[in-house]
């Protein structure tokens, strides 16, 4: 279900019909055709590496796309959704919605990059595990955006014969440190929980890096045992999760 258009209706975005809907510029179908192809693989990444089907873990919940849009109206005002992307699961309507908005540069939207459509369907499971509920604490929310970036990273390190850049598409570069916490000494509640929940990945790089120094840590390099780690720490998470739940 992949529908693009210049403004979408908040409430289509959990009561639309399935449908395909594409907009007369061409570029807009291309992206629409890059999201469907890379949903597609990051599906079956879960399913055959993982062993999760779809958002739910049981193949029964619905993926809708909505591509490719300027911003989406809710009680008579206009979100911009311009370099955006977001996504829910639904238990309550076995439904899975993924949000891509246009971009200001370069390519129509973020639906070519895999690591993005890996970190928002990434949401969409978390979503399931808390059954619709929502975290209690902001570093709930900022964890939940770390924990999407291994797995997106993961995801396209395995597509990319083992290689991970440690780039999200070059919104969070975990190589550059531009913007990134190496510590949670640096974490501050105020911070959005995109930047707060770098820390979680920058140890996840750590991880996969090793001790460069004297080997004393091997490097933990492979991108199915990385998202197996990181896929039972999200199983396990719940609405009270905090940065001290998930060092424990």
């Amino acid at each position: 279900d992949i529908t693009a258009k210049d403004a979408l209706p908040f409430e289509d975005i959990f009561n639309a019909s399935p449908m395909i809907s594409f907009s007369d510029t061409g570029t807009v179908n291309k992206s629409a055709v890059d999201a469907l192809y890379n949903i597609q693989k990051v599906y079956d990444f879960y399913k055959e590496t993982l062993h999760h089907i779809s958002s739910d873990g049981k193949g029964k919940s619905e993926i809708r796309i909505f591509n490719g849009f300027k911003y989406y109206k809710k009680d008579n005002e206009k979100k911009d959704y311009t370099d955006n992307a977001a996504a829910w699961g639904r238990p309550d309507k076995n439904t899975t919605e993924i949000l891509i908005g246009l971009r200001s540069k370069g390519r129509n939207t973020y639906s070519d990059n895999i690591d993005v459509m890996g970190h928002e369907f990434t949401h969409s499971i978390v979503h399931y595990v808390l059954d619709n509920d929502d975290f209690s604490k902001e570093e709930g929310d900022a964890l939940n955006e770390g924990l999407s970036d291994i797995l997106g990273l993961m995801i396209e390190a395995y597509y990319n014969d083992g290689q991970c850049d440690w780039n999200i598409s070059g919104v969070r570069n975990y190589l550059t440190n531009d913007n990134i916490l190496e510590s949670y000494k640096q974490y501050d509640r105020t911070l959005d929980c995109h930047d707060g929940g770098t820390i979680i990945c920058a140890t996840a790089r750590k991880m996969w890096e090793g001790n460069k120094k004297d080997d004393t840590i091997a490097p933990l390099d492979d991108p199915v045992l990385m998202a197996e780690l990181w896929y039972r720490t999200i199983c396990m998470i719940n609405k009270d999760l905090d940065y001290a739940q998930c060092r424990d």
